[in-house]
C-alpha cells in the first residue's frame, strides 16, 4: 500500500483507506415496491444536486434494477448505499457487438463525478462470452472510494474499468473471465480485493 498511500494523500490526509463513512445520512431512497421513493437509480442520480461539496447519499433498497446508470461530471460526492451483495443488484447487458457501443459506453454503471463512493451492492453486465467487451462498472471519478466494501462486479470480459484518475477499492469482489480488471487509473489502490474466474454463462439473479 505504500505507493497508493503516497498517491492518495490529499491535504495532508490519506483518503480512502477507512472506506465509506458509516455515519452518513440518507438523502433519497430507490426502491421497487414502495410509495415515496425513486423507482430507478438513474432518476435519483438525475435529481441529485450539481457540484455538491458534501456527500449526497442514495439508498438503494433490495431488488434487481435493470438499467444503465450514468453519473455526470457535475454530480460530485454521490454515495450509492445498497443492502448487500446479491440483494441490491444493478444489471445491464450493453456490449461492443451492439451498434454504436464501445467498451467505454458498455458499462452498466459509469461514473464521471469526482468523490463517488459505494458499498453493499452488486453491479453486473450479463452479456455473455460471445459479446466480448462488456463492462459492469467504469469509473473516471477522481478520489473515488469505490469502497465497494461488500460490493461486487460481475462480467465476462472487462468487468471493472478503472479508467482514469485516483481510485480506491476496499473489500470488493470482482468476477470475470477475460481481462476483467482494466484501465489506466493514475492511482489504483486495493485493500481486501477478491477476484474470481467465473462461468461465461452469466445470468441475472432474480429476487
Amino acid at each position: 500500500m505504500k505507493g497508493f498511500t503516497k498517491i492518495g494523500r490529499v491535504r495532508n490526509r490519506c483518503w480512502g483507506l477507512k472506506g465509506v463513512p458509516t455515519n452518513l445520512k440518507v438523502d433519497v431512497t430507490v426502491c421497487k415496491d414502495h410509495i415515496g421513493c425513486y423507482k430507478t437509480v438513474q432518476a435519483a442520480v438525475d435529481d441529485a444536486p450539481k457540484n455538491a461539496t458534501s456527500h449526497f447519499v442514495i439508498k438503494i433498497s433490495s431488488g434487481v434494477y435493470r438499467e444503465t446508470v450514468r453519473i455526470a461530471i457535475e454530480k460530485k460526492h454521490l454515495v450509492f448505499w445498497g443492502e448487500g451483495i446479491g440483494k441490491t443488484i444493478i444489471t445491464g447487458s450493453l456490449n461492443v457487438h451492439l451498434p454504436g457501443i464501445t467498451t467505454f459506453s458498455s458499462s452498466t454503471v459509469g461514473v464521471l463525478g469526482d468523490g463517488f463512493m459505494s458499498r453493499d451492492l452488486t453491479v453486473e453486465n450479463t452479456a455473455g462470452s460471445e459479446a466480448h467487451q462488456a463492462v459492469a462498472f467504469r469509473s473516471d471519478s477522481d478520489l473515488s472510494v469505490v469502497e465497494n466494501e461488500n460490493c461486487e462486479f460481475i462480467g465476462n470480459q472487462d468487468a471493472l474499468c478503472a479508467n482514469s484518475l485516483r481510485q480506491f477499492y476496499k473489500n470488493c469482489r470482482i468476477q470475470g473471465n477475460i481481462d476483467f480488471i482494466l484501465g489506466t487509473a493514475a492511482g489504483f489502490g486495493v485493500l481486501g480485493l477478491s477476484t474470481f474466474c467465473g462461468s461465461s454463462n452469466i445470468k441475472p439473479r432474480r429476487r
